[in-house]
């Protein structure tokens, strides 16, 4: 059972008691509860009211019991036509990775690591979860942090992890890698591509290998 029929049926809620209360369908509480449609941000402020808690807190908790949409793969050196997966927000993948609760608004998704650019940390295979930059209220990054990178080329997009670093007055863009192929990026260098910060690494998941 997930977290919003749990709540309805505490608060004595039929579901279609429950889509009155939000302005909506029976059949559109049915796919929430069945994670068949994503309790967005709005869903959340239309459903909280009668399940007596707030927007955040529904968010999270519902997150929490159904995981994190699986948006695309990070990986070093790999130009594509696009930087996420070409899905409609209902259909995405989910992975079991829970929400970080010290952004309860923020968008929140996932990412699978392909490649060696990040091995020392992040081996080839392993999910982490992110924050969209864009929500976690901060300026500029702080050495030490893991960021969710897009460098832009033409119409091609690298979709990457780099830690974040400052040096010698410039700011870079790092690998932790055993691979020394895996070189650092000058942020503001000359390497003719344009560098967008799309989100803050806050986990990871690896799923054990057996030989």
């Amino acid at each position: 059972m997930g977290k919003l029929q749990e709540l309805r049926e505490a608060a004595g809620l039929t579901q279609a008691q429950l889509a009155k209360a939000a302005g909506t369908s029976q059949p559109q509480i049915f796919r929430l509860e069945k994670s068949k449609r994503t309790l967005s941000k709005d869903w959340a402020e239309r459903l909280a009211p009668a399940l007596r808690t707030s927007p955040a807190a529904l968010m999270f908790d519902q997150a929490a019991a159904t995981g994190l949409p699986i948006v695309g793969v990070a990986q070093a050196g790999a130009f594509r036509e696009v930087a996420v997966f070409d899905y409609d927000e209902d259909d995405r993948p989910m992975i079991a990775l829970a929400r970080d609760f010290r952004f309860p608004d923020a968008s929140q998704y996932a990412l699978q690591v392909a490649g060696e650019s990040m091995n020392r940390r992040y081996p080839n295979g392993t999910f982490v979860s992110c924050v969209a930059w864009a929500d976690t209220g901060r300026m500029d990054p702080v050495p030490g942090m893991c960021l969710h990178v897009e460098r832009h080329q033409g119409p091609l997009v690298e979709v990457t992890l780099k830690l974040y670093a400052e040096r010698d007055g410039k700011r870079w863009l790092e690998p932790d890698s055993t691979d020394g192929r895996f070189k650092p990026i000058e942020i503001n260098g000359d390497d003719g591509t344009e560098i967008v910060v799309k989100g803050l690494v806050t986990g990871s998941w690896r799923p054990e290998t057996f030989d």
